[in-house]
């Protein structure tokens, strides 16, 4: 079995490999140095922080003018390119070295991380732009929409999303992501299931933060007069973007994916209103379809006690259901109350509640009791 981590992907062979790249480019570069500063005390690091120990090493050693930085790592991009000598984790350092040292010369920064997105995604090294250069990033945005290379236009996206998993959050747009609506719009029908991927991740983040806002959002796009291709390439970006409100169960987010109807009776049965810690408990649910057909998402939510008493609930997948007009559906589910790592479960009563297309339709309560 292959037990490597993700930070074994940065090592004393990364190190070599980058020292011989730079030895190639630059007579002055000095290899010895670079190398014995990058692998002291690597073995010891994580991921993130072999990342930022090389960073350091490089800046003691380059210490060229910036300007002269940008164009020897313009054409490592193209040397890289073309030899693929670099894993992507390797080539981590390089963008973050340029991010770090062009704060202040944004406008030699930007190309360049630009250019170097492809050997690892700038859009970590990207985001202290965005708080500190906002209008020249946005400037810098709207030509790199036209871009040929999806990883450039895909740096737009990810760069900017509020809460980007190991990056730095950026409030900003979590308190107000209206800056970001234009990019994302025209990003929705990219060519690039890459690319339109990382638009449905910015707007699951966005969601999180800004739920109504994000409905409102998508239910302007799809009102757009768009050919057949772009409007299924937006429409799937918008499911993708709702996943999470869809997952709480969010009506609105629910009926804007064309989920609707009326039931005419929507009943819950629980196999006993005593349960044990560590047994299961059965739901049953009756439905009865009302006078139209419709397409129903049903789920159900637990209010589980919490240690101090309180309560905190969760949301359960159950079925997606199309039905006929009077068409009956009983569906029913095991629900486990057995003690996990992830999950600790404390005595009391507990309320289950049926949710149709997110809206509550039927409720029964149980003791929960060691």
């Amino acid at each position: 079995m292959d037990n490597k981590l993700l930070k074994d992907e940065i090592n004393a062979t990364s190190v070599k490999k980058l020292a011989a790249l730079f030895t190639d480019l630059a007579c002055e570069f000095d290899a010895m140095s670079f190398s014995e500063l990058a692998l002291t005390g690597l073995d010891q690091l994580s991921l993130k922080q072999r990342v930022f120990h090389i960073v350091h090493a490089l800046k003691q050693v380059l210490s060229v003018e910036y300007l002269k930085i940008t164009q020897l790592f313009d054409k490592l991009s193209e040397n890289q390119e073309r030899n693929k000598t670099l894993t992507a984790f390797e080539a981590w350092p390089l963008i973050e070295f340029i991010g770090l040292e062009g704060i202040e010369q944004p406008e030699l920064a930007l190309p360049c991380l630009a250019k170097l997105t492809h050997l690892f995604s700038a859009e970590f090294a990207i985001r202290p732009y965005l708080e500190k250069h906002e209008a020249l990033c946005f400037t810098f945005f709207e030509a790199w929409l036209g871009s040929k290379d999806e990883h450039i236009r895909r740096l737009i996206s990810e760069g900017t999303r509020p809460r980007l998993p190991w990056g730095a959050q950026l409030t900003k747009y979590r308190s107000d992501p209206v800056p970001l609506e234009a990019f994302l719009r025209a990003l929705s029908t990219d060519d690039s299931l890459y690319v339109r991927r990382s638009v449905a991740n910015n707007l699951n983040d966005i969601g999180k933060d800004n739920p109504e806002w994000l409905i409102d959002t998508c239910e302007s796009w799809l009102a757009r007069d768009l050919e057949p291709e772009l409007a299924k390439r937006c429409l799937w970006v918008i499911k993708h973007g709702l996943r999470s409100l869809v997952k709480l169960g969010n009506s609105k987010a629910l009926r804007l994916l064309g989920y609707h109807g009326e039931l005419e009776k929507a009943e819950l049965s629980l196999s006993g209103d005593r349960v044990s810690i560590g047994a299961s408990l059965e739901l049953v649910a009756h439905l009865l379809c009302g006078a139209e057909a419709g397409r129903f998402v049903i789920d159900y939510s637990i209010a589980f006690v919490k240690k101090n008493g309180s309560v905190s609930s969760k949301v359960f997948k159950w079925k997606n259901v199309e039905l006929d007009p009077g068409e009956k559906l009983e569906l029913s589910k095991k629900q486990s109350f057995k003690v996990l790592s992830t999950r600790q479960y404390y005595s009391g009563l507990h309320q289950v509640s049926l949710l149709v297309n997110g809206d509550v339709k039927a409720q029964a309560i149980f003791d929960l009791s060691t």
